[in-house]
């Protein structure tokens, strides 16, 4: 069985956004995943949403009472990943398919490496890649 990945995803007042974030975490072509969700004292339908993907990926929900931050929420779903390899994510967030696997075929590349990294695109109203943000690279 492929290793275990813990996805964490901190989320608050992620409505409109959370369920192309979940829907790219099912899409992953690694089989092998743990999603954490920590919702953060959302006042919309977050928490709603994210029930609803329950039964279609392996997704823990962490319910906190209050919006606790980004780094603390963040913190919260660490200490509940059980994965040998942990990707926080944000809940605005899209993953290409491979993701997962591309970022651990870097750590098998290199036994040295501790963090790996991938490529942040800005998107327009379509969806489509307008520019990049940021270019990961094996660190």
């Amino acid at each position: 069985m492929p290793d275990l990945v813990s996805i964490v995803i901190p989320a608050f007042n992620s409505a409109g956004c959370l369920a192309k974030c979940l829907d790219s975490c099912r899409a992953q072509t690694h089989g092998n995943l743990q999603v954490i969700l920590v919702e953060n004292g959302s006042a919309d339908a977050t928490l709603e949403i994210a029930s609803g993907y329950q039964s279609r990926l392996p997704l823990e929900i962490i319910r906190l009472p209050e919006n606790r931050g980004f780094a603390v929420a963040a913190n919260i779903g660490l200490n509940a990943a059980k994965g040998k390899y942990v990707l926080i994510l944000n809940s605005d967030a899209e993953l290409d398919p491979d993701f997962i696997g591309a970022g651990l075929e870097g750590f098998s590349k290199n036994a040295h490496c501790g963090v790996v990294g991938g490529t942040i695109y800005d998107c327009d109203a379509g969806g489509r890649r307008s520019s990049v943000q940021l270019n990961g690279q094996l660190l």
